[in-house]
């Protein structure tokens, strides 16, 4: 306080640069590979942006699992060091810091009437909410 001189205020004559933030948001383009949380479960998958919506809003598909979602700003990221440490994370994501970047594409289906492959058994258990949400996107892949 001894070192402002007489009839100044603090802060007078400083310029902010507004343009330049802290954190800086991500402008996510349609095609553009990255880590949303889907709003059924609040898991993180790897996904892909397939439209941009008004306001902060995104529509991603799921590539592992092949269903979508239009998740918000908050709930779309590009590396796994940036999802919330008290998070749950799907196990296809690659979680070494090594490597921040998806791996996963995007598999389709040439015709509704090709059938894919079985599922390997999972490695571990299933945890009781992992049976609802494979009936949910048992059903979102059938009526796609």
């Amino acid at each position: 306080v001894e070192d402002i001189p007489q009839g100044e205020e603090i802060g007078q004559g400083v310029i902010v640069d507004e343009s330049c933030s802290v954190e800086e948001k991500a402008a996510w383009k349609v095609g553009d590979s990255c880590i949303a949380r889907w709003s059924q479960d609040n898991v993180w998958y790897n996904a892909k942006v397939l439209s941009v919506e008004v306001g902060e809003s995104y529509v991603v598909k799921f590539v592992d699992y092949g269903n979508e979602d239009t998740v918000i700003g908050q709930d779309i990221v590009e590396t796994v060091m940036e999802i919330p440490t008290d998070s749950f994370v799907d196990e296809n994501i690659d979680q070494t810091k090594e490597e921040p970047k998806v791996k996963s594409e995007i598999v389709e289906l040439n015709s509704h009437e090709e059938t894919p492959e079985p599922v390997p058994k999972a490695p571990r258990p299933l945890k009781a909410e992992s049976f609802d949400q494979a009936r949910l996107l048992a059903t979102a892949v059938t009526s796609a």
